[in-house]
């Protein structure tokens, strides 16, 4: 118990002492109802419906994306496990996205306020703390600024991740997101 405490007090600390970015990457193996929080702001939050199916959210700043800073992005998706044999977990994704930018569509960058998200997540346990995801979803712009919308835009919830269990409900990630996220901490609640 006090190896338990000591070490969410590490891991809340860390989010105050180093840049951290929420993993917002949701994932196959819908293991509950889970939190993603980090800094610069990041957030996001899945909600297990039922044993197939979750519904999730993210919303994010990420530091880089479409050749300019501090673009906010945001999903709103829902997950249906399709299989989860062999410790392999399968789950389609759909769902929202867009980009928040939409009061300078002069820059010459594609912006989309909205648009749909649609693909598959792959989640595998390595061992009982290292998990590695992989969410291979397209997202289809439905109004992009500059006349331009095209198929293949990296929605929110796709990416790739490992994440590492310190607890039952603690869990750190690294890896990419379509929310831009490099290093996590998701809580189980």
């Amino acid at each position: 118990m006090k190896k338990n405490i000591i070490l969410l007090i590490v891991c809340t600390s860390a989010l105050f002492s180093v840049p951290c970015f929420a993993s917002s990457l949701p994932g196959a193996e819908l293991s509950g109802n889970i939190w993603g929080i980090g800094m610069p702001v990041s957030l996001s939050a899945d909600f297990k419906i039922n044993p197939k199916m979750t519904v999730g959210l993210s919303v994010g700043l990420p530091i880089y994306h479409y050749q300019t800073f501090g673009i906010g992005r945001y999903d709103l998706r829902f997950m249906y496990l399709f299989s989860n044999e062999n410790s392999l977990s399968i789950a389609g994704i759909i769902g929202a996205w867009g980009d928040t930018d939409i009061l300078r569509p002069d820059t010459g960058n594609h912006y989309s306020p909205i648009g749909l998200e649609i693909g598959l997540a792959l989640s595998y346990p390595f061992t009982s703390k290292l998990t590695g995801r992989l969410n291979i979803v397209a997202g289809l712009p439905l109004l992009a600024w500059g006349g331009q919308s095209a198929f293949g835009y990296f929605p929110p919830a796709g990416g790739i991740e490992l994440g590492y269990k310190f607890s039952d409900s603690i869990e750190g990630t690294i890896g990419v997101t379509g929310q831009g996220d490099l290093l996590g901490l998701r809580i189980g609640f």
